[in-house]
Formats: structure tokens, sequence, C-alpha cells
């Protein structure tokens, strides 16, 4: 989130909103998207790799492009890079014609 297109955005705020639920508020949201383009095949593989480097280096990435938040966005939208303690992180990947993925990773005691 966000993939930068109206519809897409919406759909993927509700759909964190339901499945969060009330921990929505806990919930740190970011996009690498906005800031290094559609990589069409490659964009999963850049993610997780953006999402091992939060794990190790305990820092969350920005979403770049937002200048105001939803109000409807009941997580934690990412605008400015933070340090914070980060144990698991989830990444999906939702690709043309229905290539969908979604890896969770964990950080290693």
């Amino acid at each position: 989130m966000p993939t930068g297109t109206r519809l897409n955005d919406a759909a993927e705020v509700a759909a964190i909103n339901r499945w969060a639920g009330a921990n929505a508020g806990r919930v740190a949201v970011s996009s690498t998207k906005s800031g290094i383009g559609h990589l069409l095949g490659a964009a999963g593989a850049v993610e997780a790799v953006v999402c091992l480097m939060t794990l190790r280096e305990q820092w969350l990435p920005p979403e770049t492009t937002v200048e105001s938040v939803d109000p409807v966005c009941r997580f934690r939208l990412i605008r400015v890079p933070q340090d914070e303690r980060v144990e698991v992180v989830l990444t999906n990947s939702f690709g043309f014609g229905g290539s969908n993925g979604t890896l969770i990773l964990r950080r290693w005691a």
C-alpha cells in the first residue's frame, strides 16, 4: 500500500482495516513501490529484501508520496523513516493477472 491508484489503495486500506480489526492502530504500514516504481516480476523480491533489512536494522521504511492520510486508515502509515523494534513483517505482492503472494518473516532470535 499504496499502489498509487484510488481504487486499489481504497481496497488495500479496507483489507488491512478488516484484517487488523481492533488492533489496526498497532499496525505500521509502508510501501516501497512509490519510491522505486513498479518492478513487475522483481517487485516481490525487492520487497522481501526491504523486509529483511527492516528486521535486521530495526527501522521502518517510509511511503514517500502520500501528502495527507485518509481518515479511513485506522493503521499507522509510515511517512518518514522510523527506528522501531520490529519482530514480524508481512509483505503482499499482488501481480498482474492474479499472481498474488504474501510472505511473513520473523526476526531470528
